[in-house]
């Protein structure tokens, strides 16, 4: 029996671990805390009873969620929203106004989706029934703030790179930055850390500049949306442009050797296990998304 538990960060923050309640790794979710509460990320429709369940067990009335901030609309982080919506008719999501429209309406994200996952069978294992929101309980924003009842407004960021509809979050009371995807992938287990690359939209020169625009927030925290959270952002923020430059090298010279995908997947997950990933095959979906960003990336140029 699946017993859901919500891991305390610091003080008025806590993580969901979305990796014990679902067939797939998708995103994570934080919990603000005030006399509101607010998530960041969705999940999908698979987690999200779960996450629900965590939320009563900690004892929060689920009236106090009043508010859901996807850091962007790839099925694993907000696929769940609509669902969410359902049960909790009275939250607010807030959500970059470039994805606003996908979320009333995410026909176009699931045949996108097809790109890795090939079809809506599949999708619909994966990440479960993805439903409309109405458009009278979607906020758009860019850069700008979020109200939160009991503390200050949080701050939105504006974060393309992994996608250009990518927002990160930053709370001025523990310090914290929801960064989504825009800092990578970070594997606690392993204490590693990867680029969060994904087809079609990933750029890596916007990649570059939006973790500059995020180490000058100077944070404390910085949490991962895929999966847990660091206390030394500088090593997070070094260790990332490290990482991106790594891959866009290996991806690039596979494709200028005239590697296909599983080739250059094949020295990717080469690559991991050197770094101490003892199943890389487990993120199977996560690799095979990074190479087929980067090669779209570089087709492009």
């Amino acid at each position: 029996m699946i017993v859901p538990q919500l891991l305390k960060v610091t003080d008025g923050l806590y993580y969901f671990e979305s990796r014990t309640v679902s067939p797939f790794a998708v995103s994570g979710v934080y919990l603000i805390v005030r006399s509101e509460v607010a998530l960041i990320e969705a999940g999908t429709s698979i987690s999200a009873p779960h996450l629900l369940e965590a939320i009563e067990g900690l004892g929060i009335s689920l009236e106090r969620v009043t508010t859901l901030i996807p850091t962007h609309v790839h099925l694993d982080h907000g696929g769940g929203a609509g669902w969410l919506i359902e049960k909790l008719p009275h939250l607010k999501v807030w959500v970059h106004h470039r994805g606003l429209k996908h979320l009333a309406d995410p026909s176009r994200l699931i045949e996108s989706a097809k790109v890795l996952y090939g079809t809506r069978e599949n999708i619909t294992r994966l990440h479960g029934e993805i439903l409309p929101i109405p458009m009278d309980k979607l906020v758009g924003i860019e850069d700008g703030f979020i109200p939160l009842s009991g503390g200050p407004d949080l701050q939105a960021l504006d974060t393309p790179g992994h996608a250009p509809h990518h927002l990160s979050i930053f709370d001025p009371v523990s310090k914290s930055l929801f960064c989504g995807e825009s800092l990578g992938h970070y594997l606690p287990e392993y204490r590693l850390l990867y680029p969060a690359v994904a087809p079609p939209g990933f750029d890596l020169e916007t990649s570059r500049a939006t973790i500059e625009k995020l180490r000058a927030v100077n944070p404390a925290w910085i949490c991962f949306s895929q999966f847990g959270w660091r206390d030394d952002p500088e090593w997070v923020f070094s260790e990332i442009c490290r990482q991106l430059e790594f891959y866009a090298h290996l991806v690039k010279t596979g494709l200028d050797q005239g590697l296909d995908v599983e080739g250059i997947l094949d020295r990717l997950k080469e690559s991991l296990v050197s770094q101490g990933m003892k199943s890389p095959e487990e993120s199977g979906e996560m690799l095979l998304s990074l190479v087929l960003g980067y090669k779209m990336y570089f087709e492009r140029q």
